[in-house]
């Protein structure tokens, strides 16, 4: 895990110039257009779906970060998601790309003479929910002795290496809440068209649910 790390977020947004002011304006209008991530993503899929519980939007799926926000950019989607530090550097005059795991997918800085806030963040009714730092996990099903040999290793390893790799020594996350969100992403998506077991086109928006229904497995 990187210990230097603070836990993570996801919020919504929208162009500066956006009518939407307040989370009810994007729950309470199914025809909405919304860019959501890759399906496995904490960030920018199952804690949006989690504040988006009980409504119906018009969804696109499986974007890269840079898709989503050229999408709110350009107008082909109303919101998007992603962590409240990344809209801030987009907004920044002078945005700092290479603090960010993210800096392989973000678009080119704002130019020269157009710094202005170009994004607006929107944030969700419920309250917040931290994303947990990631971490590196050693499978139970090895020995103790190699589960020893394999900490040990990564621990002998130069200090740049560490920085590099982002990973060092710290304690387990609190997974507790991001369980609660896990569990009602799970019973949005054995209803879902759009499972992540289906194809989609990140191009299309698609008639889109957030809620359980009985009868689906």
């Amino acid at each position: 895990m990187s210990p230097e790390r603070k836990e993570g977020d996801s919020v919504f947004f929208v162009r500066a110039d956006s009518l939407i002011t307040k989370f009810d304006d994007i729950v309470d209008n199914p025809s909405l257009k919304i860019a959501l991530g890759n399906f496995d993503s904490a960030q920018t899929f199952y804690v949006p779906l989690f504040h988006l519980y009980g409504t119906a939007l018009q969804a696109s799926y499986d974007n890269s970060t840079r898709d989503i926000y050229e999408k709110v950019r350009s107008g082909k989607a109303d919101v998007g998601v992603a962590s409240s530090n990344a809209i801030f550097r987009r907004n920044s005059s002078n945005p700092n790309p290479e603090e960010s795991n993210e800096t392989q997918d973000l678009p080119e800085a704002i130019p020269p003479g157009e710094r202005k806030a170009i994004f607006r963040v929107i944030k969700p009714r419920n309250e917040d929910i931290p994303i947990p730092r990631s971490g590196v996990y050693i499978s139970p099903q090895i020995s103790q002795a190699e589960r020893d040999a394999i900490v040990k290793t990564l621990f002998k390893a130069p200090a740049s290496i560490q920085k590099q790799a982002r990973y060092g020594q710290g304690e387990e996350p609190d997974y507790t809440m991001f369980r609660k969100v896990s569990g009602r992403v799970n019973e949005i998506l054995k209803c879902a068209d759009y499972r992540s077991d289906r194809q989609v086109d990140p191009n299309q928006f698609y008639p889109a649910r957030f809620y359980k229904r009985n009868g689906c497995s």
